[in-house]
């Protein structure tokens, strides 16, 4: 990989990523990333009732919690945009003067 692929793979994550993430679904798992009780609702509660001052702290358990509940209902917008960003690189090919081409 030269300098200029690797310039290509990072324009076309800056471009491709945020309008991956609006457009790509969550990851729905009852109890883990979606629901009452699931654990993105736990940590969400924690984060809020932190931001609004009604506490300080948040446990250990619950801050796991809200990670797993989190890396959870992210995971497959990551996994897409990934897939997204490779299918856009691959149909541009460099010709003979090193120029970019893109389908």
């Amino acid at each position: 990989m030269n300098l200029g692929e690797v310039g290509e793979h990072a324009a076309a994550g800056a471009v491709l990523g945020p309008i991956a993430s609006k457009l790509l679904p969550s990851v729905k798992i009852p109890g883990l990333s979606s629901g009452r009780n699931s654990f993105k609702a736990v940590g969400d509660a924690a984060k809020t009732k932190i931001e609004r001052g009604v506490a300080s702290q948040m446990s250990a358990q619950t801050a796991a919690k809200a990670a797993a509940g989190t890396a959870t209902n992210d995971a497959a917008r990551s996994v897409a945009s990934d897939k997204v960003e490779q299918r856009v690189t691959r149909s541009c090919a460099g010709n003979a003067t090193g120029a970019t081409k893109c389908d």
